[in-house]
């Protein structure tokens, strides 16, 4: 490769971080906005057919630039990491959402690195150091005065059930980044 490849490679590398960003830190209100119009598995279809398309497109050009070739998986192992990782957070999270609202969904999403040491820790056993884990304890109290502080429950089946849906598709998210 070239220089001029090398500096393209990283320049495109970093508008798709870039991109991904912008779109993760938008995903709440973008999500709560659509929710509005539509239900959670019609948010959750029309999400993954939009980018599954593009996604397939993207790693065949990646594959074929790098003449990198597909390990073959056993296919439970697929249907875990689609079923539980992504369908189960998708599910969750968005029907989390729907019912919890959209500042919930912005504190539980702000707690998901705490959700994913917590999880490393009981799949790993990457256990956190003591400051870690005085920051964990501090995340989460924070989370709980953020979400349940004054907040009028009374409307809610179960109060916390949209909360503990979002933290249980963090939980599965996690679990499948992890798989």
């Amino acid at each position: 490769m070239t220089d001029g490849t090398d500096a393209r490679r990283v320049l495109l590398a970093n508008l798709a971080l870039l991109a991904t960003a912008t779109f993760w830190g938008t995903h709440i209100p973008a999500s709560w906005f659509i929710l509005a119009h539509y239900t959670p598995v019609e948010v959750i279809i029309g999400r993954y057919c939009l980018a599954a398309p593009v996604l397939i497109l993207l790693l065949a050009i990646e594959t074929r630039t790098a003449r990198a070739r597909a390990e073959p998986k056993p296919l439970s192992r697929l249907w875990m990491l689609g079923g539980v990782g992504i369908l189960g957070f998708a599910l969750s999270y968005t029907v989390g959402l729907s019912i919890a609202g959209q500042l919930q969904g912005s504190l539980i999403s702000a707690a998901a690195p705490v959700v994913g040491v917590l999880v490393a820790w009981t799949l790993k056993g990457a256990r956190p150091d003591g400051p870690m884990q005085l920051a964990l304890i501090l995340a989460l109290i924070g989370a709980a005065i953020g979400i349940f502080g004054g907040r009028d429950l009374s409307h809610v089946a179960l109060p916390g059930l949209g909360e503990g849906l979002m933290v249980l598709g963090n939980v599965m998210w996690s679990w499948y980044s992890l798989a």
